[in-house]
C-alpha cells in the first residue's frame, strides 16, 4: 500500500486555500510460476475524490492536478521469456 499527498493549494481567486487531497493505492502481486506472476491493484482505494474549489467555474470544475476518476481495480498477468 502506498499514497499521494497533494499539498494545499490557494484556490482559484485566491481569497482562501483548497485542502491537501490524500490518494491510496494498493498492489499485490503472486508468483505463480517461476515465469508467471499474477497481481491485483486498487487505485484510489478509500473512493476519494478531488477537493472543492467553488471558484474554479470552468470546465473540469477543479484544478487539472486533480484526476476526476474515483476508484479503479485491476488485474494483470504477467509471463517472462
Amino acid at each position: 500500500m502506498y499514497g499521494y499527498r497533494f499539498g494545499s493549494v490557494p484556490s482559484w481567486d485566491e481569497s482562501t486555500r483548497v485542502a491537501p487531497f490524500f490518494l491510496w493505492n494498493l498492489d499485490v502481486q503472486k508468483k505463480i510460476t517461476p515465469k508467471a506472476t499474477i497481481g491485483f491493484s486498487v487505485v484510489n482505494v478509500f473512493n476519494n475524490l478531488h477537493p472543492r474549489d467553488d471558484s474554479f467555474i470552468s470546465y473540469p470544475y477543479f484544478w487539472r492536478a486533480y484526476s476526476p476518476l474515483g476508484r479503479q481495480v485491476f488485474a494483470n498477468y504477467r509471463v517472462t521469456f
